[in-house]
């Protein structure tokens, strides 16, 4: 049996099932490791229902709450503890497709995104597309009808937003970076490109 260092306010295995104690319980293996239970933490905690144990630090146990109904876990932005989160963010912007070519920030998704989904028009024209991006690969598919009417074609690669104007005016766009709280496109136009975009997007965690 490891050693316990520490000792116990109440012990019942009754009706009640209280486990508490008035210092921190310190197991230490026959290898010399060590498994430490804070005083914070009591039995009750870690068997409620849905919570979850998890190492808050080096040998050290901890306990996730369960999270309201339908959220995800995931890790938190630190990288050290679970969390519960949505992990999915639907947001709007708009560009104006003559502005001239860079990098424009898209805030507020309360995430890192893993993956971005983007539905993107110019209002009143033929100037759609479907759109996913990872920040490393770009992809989308193009409504094309201003070249061929009717027709989609993929883009190929490099762009997960295109506005097709004409067979050799565009302006289109690609995640250059996944941010702390959003995302970075890079935008790019060629000569004589017009109109204002609107871009519906779905951020995934």
């Amino acid at each position: 049996m490891p050693d316990q260092i520490g000792y116990f306010a109440s012990l019942k295995n009754a009706a009640g099932k209280v486990f508490t104690y008035l210092a921190s319980i310190t197991l230490t293996g026959t290898d010399g490791k060590t498994l430490t239970v804070p005083a914070s933490l009591t039995l009750p905690d870690i068997l409620a229902a849905g919570a979850l144990p998890y190492g808050s630090a080096a040998g050290v146990l901890s306990s996730l709450v369960a999270g309201a109904a339908n959220l995800k876990l995931s890790m938190n932005a630190a990288g050290t503890a679970p969390e519960w989160a949505t992990g999915i963010k639907v947001g709007t912007f708009t560009r104006d497709t003559a502005a001239a070519n860079g990098n424009v920030s898209i805030t507020g998704t309360g995430f890192k995104p893993s993956l971005v989904v983007f539905l993107a028009v110019v209002s009143g024209t033929s100037e759609v597309s479907i759109g996913r991006d990872d920040g490393a690969t770009a992809n989308c598919l193009i409504n094309n009808h201003i070249v061929a009417a009717g027709a989609w074609i993929p883009s190929g690669g490099g762009a997960s937003i295109y506005f097709k104007q004409a067979a050799a005016e565009y302006a289109l766009a690609y995640i250059s970076s996944m941010d702390a709280d959003g995302f970075t496109l890079a935008w790019t136009k060629t000569a004589g490109k017009t109109g204002t975009g609107t871009i519906y997007y779905i951020a995934f965690r």
